[in-house]
C-alpha cells in the first residue's frame, strides 16, 4: 500500500450487491503500521445512478427525434437548451446571445405580421414568469422563412419542489400547413354557400339568398328607423313565350329585365329571381314604382319581335314599418298571397 490511501469499487455478483472499499494507512512516523478499511454498499446509489443516466440517455433520444420544437430557458429567461426540431425552425441565429433583442434576431412577429413581438410576450417568456401557455401562435419570418410560417406554442413553468421557478420549456409547432388547409377549405365553403344562394339563371340571389340578405337589411333599418319597400315582380306568359321563341328567348328576357332592375334600384336595395320569371327587391320606401313598372313595360314591349306574344307582368308591393317591424318571411306571404289571390294559382316563384 506504500502509504497510499486507495479506494476501490468491487461488485459482488453473486449477491446482487456493489461495495466500495476505502483503504487508508496507519503511520508511525514514516512507517505504515497498518492500515484503516471502510467497506460500504452503494448498491442503491449506484442503481440510482445508472437509471438516471439511462433516463437522461432516454430524454435525449426523444428530444433529438421529436418532430415539434423544443426550447428550454432559465430562471432568467436565457436559453439552456434546444433541439434539433427547434434549430430547423428558427435556425437563423438560434442558440446565440443577442443580449435582449431575440424577436428581432429570429424574426418573430405577432401572428398577424403587423409588428415583432416583444420577447416578453412570447409563450416561453411568459412561462418564466409562471403562466401555462396553451396555442401561442406566432409569425416566424427570417431570411430561411423569407415568406413567414405560423406556429403554435404551448409553455409551462419548470418549478422545484418548493414551488419556485426554476425555468420554462416550450413546445412549438409549425401549423403553415393547416392553416393553410383551413383556409382553403373556409373559402371553398364560402363559395359553396354563395352558389347555393345565386340563381343561376340571372346571376341574381335566389330566394334563400334574398331571405338571408334581406333579413340582416330588416335588422338594419329598424335599428336605424329607415322605412322599406319589398316588391315582387312577377313575368306573366313565361310558358307560351318559350313555346313561341324558344328557351333562349326566356332566358335572354330574363337577364334583360335583372340588368333594368339593377339599374333602376341603389347600391343597397336587395335584388333577387325566384325562377319562373319572379323577381323580389328590398329598398327604401321612396322607390318610384310607377316609374319602374313603366320601365319594365317599356323593356316587354319591345324586347321580342312582331310575330311573339308579348309576356306580362305584375307588381305588388308591402311596406316594412321599423316603428312595427315584422320578419322578411312576412313581408314576402303578403305580397305573394296577394299574387295568389289574382290568379287563383300556386305560390308564386315555386
Amino acid at each position: 500500500m506504500a502509504g497510499e490511501t486507495t479506494t476501490l469499487e468491487l461488485p459482488a455478483p453473486s449477491e446482487g450487491r456493489d461495495y466500495r472499499v476505502h483503504l487508508a494507512p496507519i503511520m508511525a512516523g514514516t512507517a505504515v503500521v497498518g492500515a484503516t478499511i471502510y467497506v460500504r454498499d452503494v448498491t442503491a446509489r449506484l442503481r440510482a445512478e445508472a437509471e438516471l443516466r439511462e433516463q437522461t440517455e432516454t430524454l435525449h433520444a426523444v428530444l433529438e427525434h421529436m418532430g415539434d420544437a423544443v426550447i428550454v430557458a432559465d430562471k432568467n429567461g436565457a436559453t439552456l437548451m434546444v433541439n434539433p426540431a427547434m434549430v430547423r425552425l428558427y435556425s437563423h441565429g438560434i442558440g446565440k446571445r443577442h443580449g435582449g433583442d431575440y424577436s428581432a434576431v429570429y424574426g418573430i412577429y405577432r401572428v398577424d405580421g403587423s409588428e415583432l413581438m416583444p420577447y416578453d410576450e412570447t409563450p416561453l417568456q411568459r412561462a418564466v414568469r409562471g403562466e401555462a401557455v396553451d396555442n401561442g401562435e406566432l409569425l416566424v419570418r427570417n431570411p430561411d422563412h423569407p415568406e413567414g410560417i405560423i406556429t403554435s406554442a404551448t409553455a409551462r413553468p419548470l418549478r422545484a419542489a418548493d414551488g419556485s421557478i426554476r425555468g420554462a420549456v416550450s413546445v412549438i409547432r409549425d401549423i403553415t400547413a393547416e392553416r393553410r388547409t383551413a383556409q382553403a377549405l373556409s373559402e371553398h365553403a364560402r363559395g359553396m354557400r354563395g352558389a347555393a344562394t345565386i340563381d343561376d339563371e340571372t346571376g341574381l340571389r335566389n330566394r334563400r339568398g334574398f331571405a338571408s340578405l334581406g333579413a340582416q337589411q330588416l335588422v338594419a333599418a329598424e335599428r336605424a328607423g329607415t322605412p322599406l319597400v319589398l316588391c315582387r315582380l312577377e313575368l306573366l306568359g313565361l310558358p307560351r313565350l318559350a313555346a313561341e321563341a324558344g328557351p333562349a328567348a326566356v332566358e335572354q328576357l330574363l337577364g334583360d329585365i335583372a340588368w333594368l332592375l339593377d339599374e333602376a334600384l341603389r347600391e343597397d336595395a336587395v335584388l333577387a329571381h325566384f325562377g319562373a320569371g319572379a323577381f323580389a327587391l328590398l329598398a327604401q320606401d321612396d322607390l318610384d314604382q310607377a316609374a319602374l313598372s313603366a320601365r319594365v313595360a317599356e323593356r316587354l314591349a319591345h324586347e321580342l319581335g312582331p310575330r311573339v306574344s308579348k309576356p306580362t307582368f305584375e307588381l305588388v308591393s308591402a311596406g316594412f314599418d321599423p316603428q312595427a317591424p315584422v320578419s322578411i318571411e312576412t313581408l314576402l306571404a303578403g305580397v305573394e298571397g296577394t299574387l295568389m289571390a289574382r290568379h287563383g294559382q300556386g305560390q308564386p316563384g315555386a
